[in-house]
């Protein structure tokens, strides 16, 4: 006895849709599947990434900007702690 059309019986020729209807399928979910894991990414993952990047060494430098905008410090001074600060941050 052959099995073919025993295959076909049970199978019901794929529901009815054929092959194609799972690379329809598939074209039509990948790319809102796409969007929908751009959409996350954008929305949630990089604000928290993005606040991630401030550090205790931020507030230093916030301080140092202030007191250059006042004219506390000069132009060598500035630079010259800016540079310590990040050179302080890299290292940690």
């Amino acid at each position: 006895m052959d099995v073919a059309p025993l295959v076909v019986l049970q199978m019901g020729d794929w529901m009815g849709g054929g092959w194609w209807l799972g690379v329809v399928g598939m074209v039509v979910w990948a790319p809102l599947l796409a969007a929908v894991v751009l959409v996350v990414v954008r929305f949630v993952i990089l604000p928290v990434v993005e606040g991630m990047d401030e550090g205790p060494g931020d507030d230093a430098l916030d301080l140092l900007r202030e007191r250059y905008a006042r004219g506390d410090v000069d132009v060598e001074e500035f630079e010259r702690r800016t540079e310590t600060l990040r050179r302080t941050r890299r290292e940690e």
